[in-house]
This record gives C-alpha cells, structure tokens and sequence, in this order.
C-alpha cells in the first residue's frame, strides 16, 4: 500500500533549498514533486518521494537539520488542529490530540497512543 502525504508539507521546500544554495528546480525535476507551486496545500502526494527528497537536501546541502529548518519556515499554520493539544491540562489529554489530528493531516503517519500501568 502507498502512503501519501497532504502537499502541504512541501510548502517552503523550494525556498529554503534556495537559500542554502541548492537548485529547487532541479530537486522537482529529480524527485517529480511541484516544489514551486503555490496551490499545493489539497494535493495528495506519495510520501516514499518526499522522504527521498529529506535525506537528499540534507546530504546534498550539508544540511543534517534540513527537516528541522523546513518546519521552522513552516511555521504553525499547517499543524493548526494539533496546536490545541498545547492547550490541553495534561501531557496525556495533549498528547491524544496530537495523536488524533496528526493522523488526520498527515495519512501516511500511523500514529497510537498506548498507555501502560
């Protein structure tokens, strides 16, 4: 089974592989994902791609934090449903959030919450 992924997650890719002085071009042209269009958010897109994509900006760039800096320039607005477990009154209740939205915004991830005795 393939694991997709919203198009969301490539907002701010072609951006900050600029900025490191990578060619965001040539990495869509490599990995066939729409780095630099700006109506990406609904798309459904195959994850293996994506994580292809990770690993080679940050071997290529020499950037090891890649994905790091990638979420910092993301910012907030995409994860917005998961934010409201940071209102939550325990670690527990923030935690079933997260767990419950990230599955929601993000298909590819499996995500379950165990609790143990």
């Amino acid at each position: 089974m393939t694991a997709y992924v919203r198009g969301w997650v490539l907002r701010g890719f072609a951006d900050l592989i600029q900025q490191l002085g990578g060619d965001a071009q040539l990495y869509e042209s490599r990995f066939k994902l729409p780095l630099r269009r700006a109506d990406i958010g609904e798309l459904s897109l195959p994850a293996a791609p994506l994580i292809r994509l990770l690993e080679a900006c940050a071997e290529d760039l020499a950037c090891p934090d890649f994905g790091i800096r990638l979420g910092f320039a993301q910012g907030r607005d995409p994860i917005g449903p998961i934010t409201t477990g940071m209102q939550a009154d325990t670690l527990g209740e923030a935690l079933e959030a997260a767990v419950s939205y990230m599955n929601m915004l993000n298909p590819a991830l499996e995500l379950e919450l165990q609790r143990t005795p």
